[in-house]
């Protein structure tokens, strides 16, 4: 845009009727040259054939640095947008393994709470178990010593 900007105003010859490539030069003799292709018109009617020239500045306006500027954010909008994807992916997957992993921590409470009764009721019935055979090996002793004194009574009695 520059450029055309450049090359319009080269294609106009310099204002008051000067040449631009000599100062002070009239029309018609740019550098030592004469040339017909720069008409002798002087006053403001010399410029109305030529189009009406824009600065470079001017040129460039509001809606073309609004879509500049428009084009810079969403280049950098773009790049941050697709971390946030990644990011709300990796989310999403993760959640899903917290939700595994809850629901298998939760049927290992289960088990291990089954496991911790059995294995009381099993102490319990040990115990009990233990209990019975205290009474058995008691009536056992008592039937051996009722055994031995009849013995020992034998014994006695028939003499040695």
């Amino acid at each position: 845009m520059l450029e055309q900007a450049q090359e319009q105003q080269g294609a106009y010859s310099a204002p008051g009727g000067m040449s631009p490539g000599l100062p002070g030069a009239p029309p018609g003799q740019e550098q030592g040259y004469e040339d017909e292709a720069y008409p002798e018109t002087h006053g403001e009617g010399a410029y109305d054939s030529y189009p009406n020239y824009q600065p470079y500045q001017d040129a460039m306006g509001s809606d073309v640095i609004s879509e500049i500027a428009e084009q810079v954010v969403s280049e950098r909008v773009s790049g941050m947008q697709d971390k946030l994807e990644r990011v709300i992916d990796i989310r999403t997957v993760l959640e899903a393994r917290m939700g595994n992993l809850n629901e298998r921590l939760r049927r290992l409470e289960k088990i291990i709470d089954t496991l911790q009764l059995s294995i009381l009721q099993k102490v319990g019935e040990y115990v009990t178990d233990v209990k019975d055979l205290k009474k058995e090996h008691a009536e056992t002793q008592k039937s051996f010593k009722v055994l031995h004194r009849r013995k020992s009574h034998a014994h006695k009695v028939h003499g040695k």
